[in-house]
């Protein structure tokens, strides 16, 4: 039996964005619509906690139907949803004080995508900064981290 190698994280965060899109066409800009991330003890495997909101978008409002099929989506969970800003503010004290920004974490994604493209260019659209912590993950695709440069 292989020897387990002792897990360096406290918690893998799990995270899964969906934005607005369509059929074959590119939505400009794309935002998040969907922000949600689970807290998983590194230790045991186990669901801690969980933040997820839904984010109403500012710049193309209504959802297309190609959209609402392939994410599950409602236009009335969407329309029910805060505005990005104020979701972000919200995930930001969960971090803070669920998660602990003294802790050892680490984002997983299916794909670069979520924190290499669509987080930087939602924070462009706001004026946000992306924060540091969200700057590394580990893609679960190829099971490699990957970080944002710095510039």
């Amino acid at each position: 039996m292989a020897k387990r190698i002792p897990q360096q994280f406290e918690y893998f965060l799990v995270l899964d964005f969906e934005a607005t899109c369509d059929d074959g066409k590119k939505i400009h800009p794309q935002e998040i619509i969907e922000f949600p991330v689970l807290k998983v003890n590194a230790k045991t495997y186990e669901v801690d906690s969980q933040f997820h909101h839904f984010v109403k978008p500012k710049h193309n409002p209504k959802l297309t139907d190609f959209c609402m099929k392939l994410t599950t989506i409602t236009q009335e969970e969407v329309d029910a949803g805060k505005p990005f800003p104020v979701v972000f503010e919200e995930f930001d004290k969960w971090i803070q004080e669920d998660v602990g920004l003294n802790s050892k974490f680490l984002f997983v994604t299916c794909g670069d995508w979520d924190l290499k493209t669509m987080l930087p260019s939602q924070c462009d659209l706001e004026n946000y900064q992306v924060p540091v912590y969200c700057k590394t993950w580990l893609n679960i695709k190829k099971m490699t981290v990957a970080t944002l440069p710095t510039f």
